[in-house]
């Protein structure tokens, strides 16, 4: 009799122990995945204003912007000669295509992770992503600036480019409001010359707090072939604000702590099974 009430009690504390190892492994789950689910986007989404746009002051002296043509889908909003006021060579360039309204701009969106935001206070968020597909996307005609629209204007292969983010790019929350935007990246437009020279006007693109721009201001010695080499000065102003600014609000994700009661009471109800066994 002996013998056998000591075979069940090894059998009884090795259910007891795979009981408590359960426990912890689902608590080590909840932790590590919950913790990986964290990554969180934040809209780029803005309305601009519509007196801003691009300008080309000597190869083609022309403007364009979001306001100019009627609003509406395919009208000319580009490449206005900037003495006159007529459009270019009597061309109809839609640059920016959005329907119904050109001025609202999806633009894109903006990564972080939020596992270590406790929705309490003041807190920063570094951007460790950056989407744009949505303001130009190469080939497209329906971004808001419309590629086919830049290369109706600036000639064939005319581009956008964008670069890196850093360390000081990131997102203020307070008490889990977004409250601030705050990144600035390099950007450009690109295209060829006459010459078949690779031109690119540089500038940035940024969001500071909730106010959104695309700031271009440089020249470039542009080869025109007959008439030779002659300085074009390319302007982007672009601006408008991010409407997830003061109304984007972190998601309720389960904390820490509650990950720890789970484990307690899985730990609880391992010990009621082993009490109940020894009845």
């Amino acid at each position: 009799m002996l013998a056998k009430a000591e075979r069940i009690a090894p059998m009884k504390k090795s259910t007891f122990r795979r009981n408590v190892l359960a426990a912890l492994a689902v608590g080590f789950c909840i932790l590590m995945f919950g913790h990986q689910a964290m990554a969180a986007e934040v809209s780029l989404e803005s309305a601009m204003d519509p007196t801003t746009g691009f300008s080309e002051s000597t190869i083609t002296a022309a403007q364009g912007r979001i306001n100019l043509g009627s609003g509406g889908a395919g009208d000319a909003d580009a490449a206005y000669d900037i003495a006159t006021g007529t459009t270019f060579y009597g061309s109809v360039i839609d640059l920016f295509p959005n329907q119904p309204n050109e001025a609202a701009f999806t633009v894109g969106s903006v990564s972080f992770d939020d596992a270590g935001l406790s929705g309490v206070g003041v807190e920063l968020a570094p951007i460790t992503a950056i989407d744009l597909s949505g303001l130009w996307a190469d080939g497209s005609a329906t971004t808001d600036i419309s590629d086919v629209g830049l290369d109706l204007w600036f000639g064939p292969m005319t581009d956008l480019s964008f670069g890196a983010l850093d360390a000081a790019d990131q997102l203020t929350f307070t008490d889990g409001v977004l409250t601030s935007i705050d990144l600035s990246i390099v950007a450009g437009l690109s295209t060829y010359d006459q010459g078949f020279n690779f031109l690119q006007w540089g500038g940035v693109f940024s969001v500071s707090g909730s106010a959104l721009s695309l700031a271009i201001a440089d020249t470039q010695m542009y080869d025109t072939g007959m008439f030779g080499s002659m300085p074009s000065m390319l302007e982007s102003n672009l601006a408008g604000t991010v409407s997830s600014v003061g109304s984007y609000e972190l998601s309720t994700v389960p904390e820490p702590s509650t990950a720890l009661i789970t484990v307690v009471g899985l730990l609880g109800f391992a010990f009621a099974q082993r009490r109940f066994a020894r009845r």
